[in-house]
Order: structure tokens, then C-alpha cells, then sequence
């Protein structure tokens, strides 16, 4: 056993010499998926399901969710609200710069929509007997308002966006 310097470390755990427990099973295809029997008759293995995975409603929803939309970030409506927008969907970073315009996917401009702040609006009323008071309502808000420009798929991006802006959040 070799002493080590008090710099040096010491070896961790190599993963090429762990072995998978139960890494190598034989395969038994079911009878009523039409496989034949395997040299494993006793119910011990893996059975493999050979249906179709793949749904093409899904991938349709995906490619539709990558479209690339041309949107405008409206300027700010105070020197108080933040000049830019950062939306990060499936790790991949948006910067917005507001008042100008930008090509991201529908995803992101998914996220942009979602973005909404809360804030309370007080209403002064008259009550019956004469007395003053106040009326408060939770008013929902865009926290980037934008335009779309271009949308590559207008006959169900139109209608997507305006039910997603449309959602409380």
C-alpha cells in the first residue's frame, strides 16, 4: 500500500469496474404477441412488448411546440419594470430585449405568455347609508406584453395563443 501525498487524492470508485447486477437476462416474447418460445420457459427474463411507442399526436404536439415565431416585446410601461425578458424552457435560454423584435420557438413564447403578475386595484365607493369605502380587485397582468409578427402555423398557433393568454397562469 503506497502512501499518498498530502496533495494527492485518493481514487474514487471507476465505474468500469462495477458491474450491473442483472445486467444480461435472457428475453421471452409473449405467446399472444406472436414470439416464439425462448430456451426460458420458467416466467424468469424480460418480456417485450412490441406495440407501436411512438404517437404521432405527441410528436405533432412537439414539432408544434418548436415552431419558430417572430414576436415584438412591447417597451416597458415604467422605468420601474425590468428592460428585458429571460425565459428558459428545457434549458434552453431566451434573452428579450423589450421594444424590439426576436425569432424563439413557440415554447418560449408559451413561457412568455404564462408570465403574468398579480396586482390589487382599489375602487372608491359609496355605500347605501353614504359612507366611503374602498372596492378591491385582484387584477391578473401580461408582465411582458408582445405582438406576434410572423407565426409559420397561423391556423392553430392563433387560436393556441389566444386560449393560453387568455389562462388565470
Amino acid at each position: 500500500m503506497t502512501k499518498l501525498n498530502s496533495f494527492e487524492r485518493k481514487r474514487g470508485v471507476d465505474s468500469d469496474n462495477v458491474d450491473i447486477s442483472g445486467a444480461a437476462q435472457a428475453v421471452i416474447l409473449s405467446k399472444a404477441q406472436g414470439g416464439a418460445d425462448t430456451a426460458l420457459d420458467d416466467g424468469k427474463g424480460i418480456e417485450l412488448d412490441r406495440e407501436q411507442v411512438l404517437r404521432t399526436d405527441l410528436l405533432d404536439a412537439e414539432m408544434f411546440m418548436r415552431d419558430r415565431l417572430e414576436i415584438h416585446v412591447h417597451d416597458a410601461a415604467s422605468e420601474a419594470d425590468a428592460g428585458f425578458a429571460e425565459v428558459t424552457v428545457n434549458g434552453k435560454y431566451e434573452c428579450l430585449v423589450r421594444g424590439e423584435t426576436k425569432v424563439i420557438s413557440r415554447a418560449h413564447v408559451a413561457a412568455l405568455a404564462n408570465a403574468k403578475a398579480l396586482r390589487i386595484v382599489q375602487t372608491k365607493i359609496v355605500g347605501p347609508d353614504g359612507s366611503m369605502g374602498y372596492q378591491e380587485r385582484a387584477v391578473l397582468h401580461l408582465m411582458y406584453p408582445f405582438s406576434v409578427i410572423h407565426d409559420p402555423n397561423p391556423k392553430l398557433g392563433v387560436p393556441w395563443l389566444r386560449q393560453l393568454l387568455k389562462n388565470p397562469g
